[in-house]
């Protein structure tokens, strides 16, 4: 069971290293202001994410090995293919963020792992760490989703879609602050109040 341990550590270390290295880039391709907010601000948590590996790998006396995750390597390459093919605007907004939530989702299983291996091992310290850092992908991945969701409610109100006015109010996951810019920056699109909105008041 140990080794399994330090295989998937040395796993999603070398995903997160990659991850850093792509998400600067991948924030230069959007258009949506908040989408690139997301991608900075999630560049920020998968630094704090390093972090925490770097406190397991030093309570088990163990370097990690260098080994390259090439999951998350194709993972990333997909999203590149994505933003190289696709055209600025609506269209690779929604393709970016479906690449990232692949990215996402490979994370959320490498550390459910972890955290299965640090409870039969009794490595309690660890499991508080990969829960913390579980927690900080749901909510990313939750963000992006609903950005998703903006920018085809948007994209349905400017071709005259048949939508409700109750269906575009967007509910955001109370766990993280993420201010709407709703003014054009550095050459980005922002997304609409009308798209974004705060939850009603029951």
């Amino acid at each position: 069971m140990r080794g399994l341990y330090v295989a998937e550590l040395e796993d999603l270390y070398s995903a997160e290293e990659q991850l850093v290295e792509a998400l600067p880039k991948l924030a230069s391709y959007a258009t949506a202001v908040e989408l690139q907010m997301a991608f900075e601000a999630h560049l920020e948590e998968t630094k704090k994410h390093l972090q925490r590996l770097d406190q397991v790998f030093e309570t088990l006396a163990v370097t990690p090995s260098g080994r390259r995750c090439t999951m998350m390597e194709r993972l990333i390459e997909k999203a590149y293919e994505v933003a190289d093919a696709e055209t600025k605007g609506d269209v690779l907004d929604a393709a970016l963020i479906a690449r990232v939530r692949h990215v996402e989702h490979y994370e959320i299983a490498g550390y459910g792992t972890l955290k299965t291996c640090a409870i039969i091992l009794g490595e309690v310290a660890h499991l508080r760490l990969f829960q913390q850092t579980v927690h900080e992908e749901a909510v990313a991945d939750d963000w992006l989703t609903e950005i998703a969701h903006a920018i085809d409610i948007e994209w349905a109100i400017r071709t005259r879609a048949n939508w409700k006015a109750d269906d575009r109010e967007v509910l955001r996951p109370l766990e993280i602050d993420r201010p709407v810019l709703c003014e054009e920056s550095h050459g980005l699109r922002s997304l609409s109040s009308d798209a974004i909105s705060e939850p009603r008041a029951e």
